[in-house]
């Protein structure tokens, strides 16, 4: 862990078939419900890789227990990191471990952390950035903004998951969302 920087509390997995990955957690698993959401661009989400906007679009199914257990897929041909992951393991896998920061502005510019930055992005609010694993290989650190949006996101999925009693195993945000995963999934 890097001094004054948080704790590790997500795993970020790259998958090909979101689908596919949400029913192995579900039923492999036991972990669950899901709420599937859109990421990137078409909802507002801007990411910048390597100093350029970075055009995306991606399919995001989280769960929210102990761990938060976050499933991306890829809902397009572009070019960004997770890209990079999914051409060198078709299978997918950890693609990152996910992290809050309480200052995001001083945790980029620390001295440890800006060699290693790869993307910086925004979802609701709520900055991100990416780093280069290191030592970990191709698993990469992930920075979340610790604000209070975030922190109410995380209690109302972690109420969902406490208890939860298998049924309702997948939520999605909206039809449209549901539209892609299915259209997205493997036959």
């Amino acid at each position: 862990m890097i001094p004054g920087l948080g704790q590790i509390f997500h795993i970020g997995y790259v998958v090909p078939d979101l689908l596919a990955a949400m029913h192995f957690w579900v039923e492999q698993m036991g972990i669950g419900p899901f709420h599937v959401q859109r990421h990137g661009d078409a909802t507002g989400e801007r990411i910048e890789w390597h100093g350029e906007h970075m055009p995306a679009d991606f399919l995001v199914g989280k769960s929210t227990g102990d761990v938060d257990i976050e499933l991306i897929a890829m809902n397009g041909n572009f070019a960004c990191p997770q890209r990079d992951y999914l051409d060198a393991h078709p299978a997918g896998g950890a693609h990152h471990l996910g992290l809050m920061v309480d200052d995001f502005d001083v945790a980029i510019t620390m001295p440890e952390i800006r060699p290693r930055l790869v993307t910086i992005g925004h979802h609701n609010g709520i900055r991100t950035a990416f780093l280069e694993g290191g030592a970990m290989g191709t698993t990469m650190l992930e920075l979340i903004e610790t604000v209070p949006a975030m922190r109410e996101k995380l209690a109302v999925a972690r109420a969902a998951s406490s208890g939860w009693d298998g049924s309702n195993p997948i939520r999605y945000a909206n039809a449209e969302v549901e539209a892609l995963v299915q259209a997205n999934a493997r036959a």
